[in-house]
């Protein structure tokens, strides 16, 4: 009998578990099995070589469990990949049989073969694009870096700079040499425009991977990957969980919009892709360009002040292709009074010039992107008489107003009712829907402007894949006029005639009580602020901000050099509080059933770190507790929650 080590899939701080298999038996390092773990049954992933002796911390012979002769998968994990999930388990904290059984799809029988969706229908293979001189500078560069010992590099353009077209150029180099090609986008719905754009240059070539496909799909692409010789030189576009997709002959992985929010995990194992690329390319040696026209700090941190032996290189795009020029900002203040009251005025939260700027916009026959960042008719339901809110019975929030489908959601627990029309506290029926949403904008706008096409783009209203694809597609064709969106609609979409972008109520995020407001305030205005007028050579496109902080710093121009001036800043400020990117924070999260309960264990864990902090005052030099608090929202899906922060420089 042979004794392995198995990672089994298991929340249990103990999770690794020695094994007995037969001398003869075929199971290997790297096999995913079926072990017996008490009474159950369960995954697991074998994680040494079979050995002939037991060390003496084994578990005795006598009482160890088989290992049935039988594969879980059809595949089986390599050497490098069970390295790579050994460094997220160790450095996230999360248990390693956990993490390969999240990352890789259940295996389940497929009903029928379907035929692989890839871009075999496309029979003529365009020629690629011509670069403009700044952009073949950049590719230039880049090949010389990539072909090179410096394999990390950091794009910062400008919206409209043309940085997919130096993917695509990349791309084709690599394609033509064998490799393959992972990019990866921080949205599900950026994939059929980028499937699009590929498959005319690469038919044949290019597949994506998603987490809309069904679990029996993405089973079924990670066997064709692990056990088909038909893609070793492929382009795979995907979101976040491709990361993990055993790609054959990779040599360059390009992550767009590198900022995004996106690109981290808030559930299961918290990792952030763009960390884990890193390491990827580091430990293989293989090429890593991150892009963005509004960098994160971190990436900027690396690109130009972290050690030598970190650093990426960091290359620019400064301006639009084809002078086409950054679109005008204009400024609409809040704070000038109108003489309406609100609950007078038919167009609140719109001011009447921002309205006819709209309405001149689309009499000329071009379109408009109108941004909310919000869901919904309303934020809430409150009685006009006693002031009540109505509020999620799971969660310490209020329950958002959707008035085209007569509820109250909470957008965290799931929790959905009928609208009330009855005050619960006092009795009165006089319940107000307070603030706005992307739905009531949508009506708003539909009777400011009766004779135009409008649509909304948000989760709320395009709840599949196909959906987001048609609305998209009908935009590009001229069939919406005006289209309503939340942060979905920032994210790297190229409409060739909309000429006005209208941004509401930024002001919100710029409150929010993080550190990282400012910049993610930044990204998401110019983001959105870049979809205007990226084409057009003639005639400039248009920004126009509604703001209560018509002065605020971040607000006075889109230019490159806007960015990087606040970048700049932003970083030296962060620097001398000893903030991310110059400091690691970790947050530990205490869940209880009662909030006392949270608060007393969040106490007892700050006291222990205390205590480990004092009596190891050598080794725990440079860490810093921050007290227990509260979470910003203390209830969710009836459980409570207390935070702490250990930092450390």
């Amino acid at each position: 009998m042979k004794v392995v080590l198995v990672a089994v899939n298991i929340s249990a701080k103990t999770n690794q578990y020695s094994y007995l298999m037969e001398d003869d038996s075929s199971l290997k390092k790297g096999d995913l099995v079926m072990v017996s773990l008490g009474r159950k049954k369960t995954k697991g992933l074998i994680i040494t070589d079979p050995r002939d002796h037991l060390a003496e911390s084994d578990y005795p012979l006598s009482k160890m469990k088989k290992i049935a002769n039988d594969h879980v998968f059809d595949f089986s994990l390599t050497e490098e990949e069970i390295s790579f999930f050994s460094f997220m388990s160790s450095y996230y904290h999360y248990n390693l049989g956990m993490l390969v059984f999240d990352v890789i799809p259940s295996k389940k029988e497929l009903k029928r073969e379907k035929k692989e969706k890839k871009s075999d229908d496309v029979v003529k293979t365009e020629s690629l694009f011509q670069l403009t001189v700044e952009q073949q500078s950049v590719f230039s560069n880049l090949m010389t870096l990539f072909l090179g010992e410096k394999k990390k590099a950091l794009l910062h353009g400008v919206t409209g700079s043309g940085k997919t077209v130096i993917f695509l150029h990349l791309i084709s180099f690599y394609l033509e040499k064998g490799h393959s090609i992972q990019l990866l986008v921080p949205e599900i719905n950026l994939t059929p425009q980028y499937i699009d754009f590929f498959c005319r240059f690469f038919p044949g070539k290019v597949y994506s991977y998603h987490g809309q496909l069904k679990d029996h799909e993405r089973y079924h692409f990670w066997n064709k990957l692990k056990n088909s010789n038909d893609y070793d030189s492929i382009l795979m576009i995907g979101t976040r969980s491709s990361l993990f997709l055993p790609l054959k002959n990779l040599a360059l992985t390009i992550m767009d919009e590198e900022h995004d929010l996106s690109y981290k995990q808030m559930d299961h194992c918290r990792y952030h892709a763009r960390d884990m690329v890193i390491k990827r390319s580091s430990v293989t040696k293989t090429a890593l360009l991150l892009s963005s026209a509004t960098p994160s700090l971190e990436s900027y941190y690396l690109a130009t002040k972290a050690p030598e032996g970190r650093r990426f290189s960091y290359l620019t795009l400064k301006k639009r292709a084809f002078d086409v020029l950054m679109p005008d900002l204009k400024i609409v203040d809040l704070t000038k009074k109108t003489g309406i009251k609100r609950k007078d005025d038919p167009l609140f939260p719109f001011r009447q010039e921002t309205i006819e700027i709209i309405e001149e916009t689309l009499e000329k026959k071009q379109q408009v992107i109108v941004f909310l960042n919000r869901l919904g008719f309303s934020q809430f339901l409150q009685c006009q008489s006693c002031g009540l809110s109505v509020e999620c019975p799971n969660c310490s929030t209020t329950l958002r107003y959707y008035k085209k489908k007569n509820s109250l959601d909470c957008h965290y627990c799931n929790y959905e009712s009928n609208v009330v029309e009855v005050c619960s506290e006092c009795g009165q029926i006089d319940l107000n829907p307070i603030g706005y949403g992307t739905e009531k904008i949508h009506e708003i706008l539909e009777k400011a402007l009766p004779t135009y096409k409008l649509a909304r783009f948000d989760r709320e209203e395009l709840t599949t894949f196909k959906k987001a694809k048609k609305v998209v597609t009908d935009f590009n064709a001229g069939d919406i006029d005006l289209l309503i969106g939340t942060q979905m609609i920032s994210k790297g979409y190229n409409f060739k005639d909309v000429k006005l972008v209208v941004a509401l109520d930024l002001d919100f995020m710029l409150n929010f009580p993080d550190f990282r407001s400012d910049e993610r305030v930044l990204q998401l205005l110019n983001q959105v602020a870049g979809r205007s007028g990226r084409f057009d050579k003639k005639e400039q496109g248009r920004v126009i901000l509604q703001t209560l902080n018509p002065s605020y710093h971040l607000f006075s121009n889109l230019s490159f050099e806007h960015i990087q001036d606040f970048l700049v800043r932003e970083l030296e400020l962060r620097e001398e509080l000893l903030f991310p990117p110059f400091s690691k924070w970790i947050l530990l999260e205490v869940k209880a059933k009662s909030s006392m309960m949270a608060q007393k264990i969040a106490t007892e864990i700050y006291t222990f770190f205390q205590r480990e902090i004092k009596n190891e005052a050598k080794a725990s030099e440079g860490l810093r507790l921050v007290r227990p608090r509260a979470s910003l929202m203390e209830k969710k899906e009836n459980y409570y929650f207390w935070h702490l922060i250990i930092k450390s420089t």
